[in-house]
């Protein structure tokens, strides 16, 4: 889960994740986890073996019973690791360019607030 949609819900034979402290994989029976995600690739296997990725921003990951949920600051599902590579090197640049628009926008919005204040007032 992002805070804006849910990336995937879907069952899964087997969890591998990275945590601050290490990879690690979770299987239906392991005991209940919570674990602190680091940026980095999820990925997910389902019955018949088949292996789908996705790109975390960090999170939380929490397993529960049966149930494994990941929240994350932002994510994107991805094919194999060179699509999703590519995907997440577009996503950093469009984010560079938003954030360079802002910063823009900030301080143009700085200066004129410093010019009302040092220009004079008209009576």
């Amino acid at each position: 889960m992002a805070p804006d949609r849910v990336l995937v819900d879907t069952p899964a034979a087997r969890v591998v994740a990275e945590a601050t402290d290490g990879q690690f994989a979770l299987l239906p029976r392991h005991r209940d986890w919570v674990a602190s995600l680091v940026p980095g690739v999820l990925a997910w296997y389902g019955e018949d073996g088949r292996e789908t990725l996705a790109a975390v921003n960090g999170g939380l990951l929490v397993k529960s019973a049966h149930a494994v949920d990941v929240v994350t600051p932002s994510g994107m599902r991805g094919g194999d690791m060179a699509s999703l590579q590519i995907a997440v090197e577009r996503e950093i640049a469009d984010n560079a360019e938003r954030e360079a628009a802002a910063r823009t926008a900030l301080s143009r919005l700085e200066a004129g607030i410093i010019r009302r204040f040092v220009e004079p007032r008209r009576g």
